[in-house]
């Protein structure tokens, strides 16, 4: 009995922590008020390492056709989102940029 309650404890704490330090963020209005949300990179990297364990098992036939094709989707799609991510927070980043120029 004691050491549910603690681990019930322990779970609280927890979520408790996790809500003070892990901010959930919101893709689609990110706060530039916030040093970790301004942080944040909205077009993600592209590792070579991440790209040859994508080809190696993703692709059946392995051949320069199929990696170029590969990769250029790859690259399209976060090129995509990237560009999702900022429309949806260009009013953010205006707003921003104009108090930022004024501060200095």
């Amino acid at each position: 009995m004691q050491v549910v309650t603690i681990c019930n404890y322990a779970k609280n704490v927890q979520f408790i922590i996790n809500q003070i330090i892990i901010k959930t963020m919101d893709w689609d209005n990110i706060d530039l008020t916030s040093g970790y949300e301004r942080e944040q990179d909205f077009l993600t990297g592209y590792s070579f390492d991440t790209l040859l364990l994508e080809i190696s098992c993703n692709l059946r036939d392995i051949n320069e056709k199929t990696v170029r094709d590969h990769c250029y989707n790859e690259l399209n799609n976060r090129i995509r989102e990237a560009k999702e991510i900022f429309e949806a927070n260009l009013n953010n980043i205006l707003k921003e940029s104009i108090r930022y120029r004024n501060i200095e």
